[in-house]
């Protein structure tokens, strides 16, 4: 049987630190999923408001084209939702909003669920890294708290 995408992403929060967030490197390249409860709450509300959106994205501007803008962080930021089919699209997509060609494929092993079962939000830290928090939806939120004991 294969394991679902929230059973994949509680074996992520289980194995990380208090801080709740895993990094990846690639070389000088960081990814920083990031599963703090605060933010769980906070993208899930994010998906709520957009509806029929498998991508939510930090951006420095909401009223241009998606490709003519780029990722930054949370604070101030125009959030804007997409329905993405593929993963490589969204690594695509990253990388013309100025993530690094080198960390954005990570993604697609990174982030279950991706395009599919879950809604990831994707935005970029103060230190430049892309960073990525599922964008779970009060049932899944409710799973995972359950399997992690934090409720």
């Amino acid at each position: 049987m294969a394991v679902s995408a929230i059973d994949q992403i509680t074996t992520i929060y289980l194995g990380c630190s208090g801080i709740k967030e895993q990094k990846i490197l690639n070389g000088e390249s960081i990814l920083r999923i990031n599963l703090n409860l605060d933010d769980l709450r906070l993208w899930g509300n994010a998906s709520k408001s957009l509806p029929n959106t498998n991508i939510i994205l930090a951006c420095d501007n909401d009223g241009v084209e998606i490709g003519q803008t780029k990722l930054t962080w949370v604070v101030g930021a125009a959030i804007r939702g997409m329905n993405i089919k593929s993963p490589a699209a969204v690594v695509e997509l990253l990388i013309q909003l100025g993530s690094e060609a080198a960390i954005a494929p990570e993604i697609v092993t990174a982030c279950p669920g991706l395009c599919t079962e879950i809604s990831w939000a994707f935005y970029k830290e103060r230190h430049g890294w892309l960073c990525a928090s599922p964008a779970l939806n009060p049932e899944q939120l409710q799973i995972l708290m359950k399997s992690c004991k934090e409720i």
